[in-house]
């Protein structure tokens, strides 16, 4: 189903853009990713930097899947990724480690959870016979 630009809530924002700030914008500024990119425009120079920097010592969102030239805007004007942290290379590389590595490098909370599995399944198995044996080397119930 397409809108029109004058259904979406930015609308107001978008009339900005195009009217008195039209030409003023150097950068546009993101941090919803914890990753860094930028992208510059290829077709003309006026147009704004896109930037997405949301770094801030929290966990690393991956950057390898991401496309290199993107459209953007009603107009699809043409921008090229020029900077990337992690680089695509590094990035791809620690997916990989988070795949293959994750029980190597976390070998502890497998046997955390291998302790605690095995206390929880042992508990649903019958305890047939121990009273038996409690009875025959304990006749006289003493304590």
């Amino acid at each position: 189903e397409k809108h029109s630009v004058e259904s979406l809530p930015e609308t107001n924002l978008r009339e900005l853009m195009r009217t008195h700030l039209n030409g003023k914008v150097k950068l546009r500024l993101a941090g919803d990713l914890h990753h860094y990119t930028r992208h510059m425009p290829t077709d003309c120079l006026d147009k704004p930097t896109l930037i997405v920097s949301g770094g801030g010592g929290a966990f690393s969102h991956p950057t390898h899947c991401f496309r290199d030239r993107i459209q953007v805007g009603d107009e699809k004007d043409n921008y090229e990724r020029v900077c990337a942290y992690p680089s695509t290379k590094v990035s791809r590389h620690l997916s990989y480690l988070n795949l293959w590595q994750f029980r190597w490098r976390n070998w502890r909370f497998d046997v955390l959870w291998a302790i605690c599995y095995f206390g929880i399944s042992t508990s649903f198995f019958p305890l047939c016979g121990v009273y038996d044996d409690y009875l025959e080397y304990n006749p006289d119930h003493r304590p």
